[in-house]
């Protein structure tokens, strides 16, 4: 986005000329006018007029553009929960690859609405015969010369110099007694996750509410009609808010149920604690067996929370966003079709160690069997240098033109066959993205030079496809 250009005067009118001052620009922008005395080129610029705008990606319109921001935010939070699984020691190893990370409050609700329903009926079994325990508890109690009295009490008696013969009855007595009690380690850890339970709830109607605080505070940008059509404001933020109030009233159904919950005579009063399970807990009876279970997956499922905004701040250009989209569509949507790649958490781990965005390095790679003596390669961004400084480099592909200036298409997928102990490139395609409503003749004729790209050893044209 172009964000300082000075506009020039012709006859008396100051006109600006057709840049792309918007590009990359989303949502709410500033724009601001300023002058400054024509003669004097070190003045001071006075700011004349400042506006704010609401600008869309009309290219790709408001769904695409949110489309494709979800998919690229998806895979950067599904990589924090690899990078921070392995940060953390990992006590089982049947469970370790279960962990998540809610790509948004609506889902971490369903997610809360779910384990409380099952949370509730095993619970609603657990307490017709809850586990508990005896215990023995000091109390005071009212002695009339007929209760038997234990060594504490007459020892209590004793320090206090009361005397039985002689003192008025009834006398307070503090002794032991023998009373039941649910406060054992199973409930203590149940207790604990509906005490989670209620936080996570709170936090989520915080978010819901600030979102609808946001959109609202937009309305004067958004509410504004340009043709006979619906506003931006009616076609998209007002579904969004009549979906945000239903997870307002979805939290508000969950919180009561995770308190109800909590208050059960079982419940009530124990001090909560996700205390080790160890053998013999939850192994009383199937119900809490199940509760274990329960307990257990949601946890696992849950290992990390996302606490950001479920609209994100893109700091990327958008049509560079647009391109590292297109390669994550084709390398999982081959993968969709069979094709065993690595993930990309391996993939991309190696390029986290010095950044604290989620980028893709050039030369990215992935390679897949196609089948017996075959395999496909996506490339993000290679280089594709001359024959000679390819040979040296160990590239499978070079330029077909004598010439030694690197080219650099945006995705190269090469179909490789086994030669001679090696794998040489038989096919290929090039993709090039385009952040354009419409292709014109410039686009093709900037992009027709790679269909001269040549295998390295046989030089034999490669590229078939543009």
């Amino acid at each position: 986005m172009i964000t300082d250009c000075e506009g020039k005067r012709y006859g008396g009118q100051l006109i600006w000329q057709e840049h792309p001052y918007f590009e990359s620009a989303r949502g709410r922008t500033s724009v601001l006018v300023e002058s400054r005395p024509e003669e004097s080129f070190s003045g001071d610029w006075v700011p004349v007029i400042r506006v704010d705008v609401y600008v869309l990606p009309s290219k790709l319109g408001e769904g695409r553009y949110d489309g494709m921001a979800r998919d690229l935010q998806e895979l950067s939070r599904s990589l924090l929960v690899d990078l921070y699984g392995k940060s953390r020691q990992t006590r089982d190893l049947r469970f370790s690859g279960e962990g998540r990370v809610w790509h948004s409050h609506e889902h971490e609700l369903a997610s809360i609405e779910k384990v409380l329903d099952q949370l509730g009926n095993v619970l609603g079994a657990i307490a017709r015969r809850p586990a508990s325990r005896v215990q023995s508890v000091l109390r005071q109690q009212r002695y009339w010369g007929s209760e038997q009295l234990g060594v504490q009490a007459m020892a209590d008696l004793a320090r206090r110099g009361i005397s039985l013969r002689i003192v008025d009855r009834p006398v307070l007595v503090r002794s032991r007694r023998r009373m039941e009690s649910f406060d054992v380690p199973e409930h203590r850890v149940t207790a604990a996750l509906l005490d989670i339970l209620g936080r996570r709830i709170g936090h989520c109607s915080n978010a819901a509410r600030g979102h609808i605080r946001a959109i609202k505070s937009d309305q004067h940008l958004r509410h504004v009609r340009l043709s006979s059509g619906p506003t931006l404001y009616e076609s998209v933020d007002m579904p969004k808010m009549a979906r945000l109030q239903q997870a307002l009233s979805k939290a508000r159904r969950s919180s009561a149920q995770a308190v109800a919950l909590r208050h059960l005579p079982f419940l009530d009063g124990i001090r909560p604690e996700l205390v080790a399970v160890r053998q013999g807990i939850f192994q009383r009876n199937p119900e809490y067996k199940l509760l274990l279970q329960i307990i257990r997956q949601f946890l696992l499922e849950n290992t990390v929370w996302y606490e950001g905004d479920d609209s994100p701040v893109v700091t990327k250009l958008t049509s560079r966003l647009f391109e590292q989209w297109s390669y994550l569509r084709i390398v999982e949507a081959f993968r969709a079709c069979g094709l065993e790649l690595r993930e990309w958490t391996d993939a991309l781990r190696q390029n986290l160690r010095s950044r604290f965005i989620l980028d893709f390095d050039r030369g990215l790679a992935f390679e897949g069997e196609l089948g017996q003596g075959l395999r496909l390669r996506f490339r993000y961004e290679p280089w594709i240098l001359g024959q000679e400084s390819a040979a040296k480099s160990g590239e499978s592909l070079c330029r077909g033109s004598s010439a030694d200036v690197a080219w650099c298409p945006d995705v190269v997928i090469e179909c490789l066959r086994r030669e001679e102990g090696g794998w040489r490139p038989a096919y290929g395609i090039v993709l090039d993205s385009k952040y354009t409503a419409r292709l014109k003749d410039r686009h093709w004729s900037e992009t027709s030079k790679y269909l001269s790209i040549r295998s390295t050893e046989t030089r034999r044209q490669v590229i078939r496809q543009l």
